[in-house]
């Protein structure tokens, strides 16, 4: 598991003493519609990295933070973007089942025939879940379109066979 730092903020005032606007490190990862909705929190994060982690309590400072601009810019920008990814991958989703959407994920991000990423974070983009994703690899491993490398890395074999399950997923 990652380490993390926890940053207190104490007042209005030190709020831009904490986070740096300036290099946009105030990124909301999870926690934003619960917080607009103040409904208790349904996910978790995982850390796959190392990382700096700011929590902020949300019962001390709610009302602060609702009527400070920039934090709500941040929040509705937030909750813009993952709304527009959103209906991006459900309308993917829609239209095209896990094999073609993956296929199509290898064919434009494969460097040299080798694909190396968080298979989580995946299963994410391309609107499924990861168990769903999971099945797919390996059937596209049975099929010998893929090989595993290791966790995380896989080699294309048959780059033919992914670009005709992926061609037309996704128009450039």
């Amino acid at each position: 598991m990652a380490n993390t730092k926890s940053i207190k903020i104490t007042s209005r005032k030190n709020y831009s003493d904490y986070l740096d606007y300036k290099y946009d490190i105030c990124h909301i990862s999870d926690g934003d519609l619960e917080f607009i909705t103040q409904s208790p929190i349904i996910n978790n994060v995982i850390a796959y990295e190392d990382c700096i982690c700011a929590t902020i309590s949300l019962s001390k400072y709610h009302e602060i933070l609702m009527n400070d601009v920039f934090f709500m810019k941040t929040i509705a920008k937030n909750l813009a973007s993952k709304l527009s990814k959103s209906t991006q991958n459900q309308s993917i989703s829609l239209n095209y089942p896990v094999e073609n959407r993956l296929a199509a994920y290898f064919i434009v991000s494969h460097k040299n025939s080798i694909v190396q990423d968080n298979f989580v974070v995946v299963a994410e983009l391309i609107g499924c879940s990861y168990r769903q994703l999971q099945r797919v690899l390996k059937l596209f491993l049975d099929k010998k379109y893929i090989k595993k490398i290791k966790r995380g890395t896989y080699q294309i074999i048959n780059l033919n066979a992914l670009n005709l399950l992926g061609e037309d997923v996704y128009q450039f």
